[in-house]
């Protein structure tokens, strides 16, 4: 054979081959919630088979971005979960609800549950639940950090289910901050103090 490129050109070079193991298994990685992203208006209408979050904003005159994992106590809007491994459910094409003999629930604060209206989306690797949790009954929401869990069933009469917990804020929408006595403008480089009024 040809000598290597740092060899003699006359030299005879013995050459073996060489070999290497490594061991390796493969997972399934679990379900995990990758953003929670809420909106106060959808883009498109309700019942016009398209998702709430168009182009990455919500619905209304600013069209706003959503904001992320924070709901207003009054339940109103609508939170997209984006669900990571999740295995696809099926869908009614007409409506985007969750079609039998699939299942989604997602419950929150230990026995509290909201209603899954719409699927934006799923694939084999990513789903997208429209959520909407509507005033609360028998009393306020409390106010802060709350923990929740979403469960999927592609089968409902399988005993089988995919879950994953995330973590969102309920807050207080009725109060609001404005600056006093104009915009909130400030200097970029720092300089005199911004008034505020709650």
């Amino acid at each position: 054979p040809a000598p290597p490129p740092w060899g003699d050109a006359a030299a005879d070079y013995a050459r073996s081959p060489r070999r290497a193991d490594a061991a390796f298994s493969y997972f399934v990685p679990p379900p995990v919630v990758s953003a929670a992203l809420w909106c106060a208006e959808c883009a498109a209408p309700a019942g016009s088979g398209l998702p709430c979050i168009q182009a990455g904003r919500c619905g209304g005159a600013a069209a706003p971005a959503p904001a992320s994992g924070r709901v207003p106590s009054s339940g109103g809007g609508v939170l997209t979960l984006y669900v990571d491994n999740l295995p696809p459910v099926p869908i009614d094409p007409a409506t985007r609800a969750v079609a039998p003999p699939g299942r989604v629930t997602v419950s929150y604060g230990g026995a509290s549950f909201a209603e899954v209206r719409a699927v934006a989306f799923a694939d084999a690797s990513r789903s997208a639940f429209e959520v909407v949790f509507g005033p609360q009954q028998g009393g306020e929401r409390a106010l802060g950090a709350v923990q929740a869990r979403v469960r999927a069933q592609p089968d409902g009469a399988s005993p089988q289910a995919y879950g994953a917990n995330f973590a969102f804020e309920f807050y207080d929408e009725s109060r609001d901050l404005s600056c006093v006595p104009g915009p909130c403008r400030a200097d970029a480089a720092g300089g005199g103090a911004l008034r505020g009024a709650v």
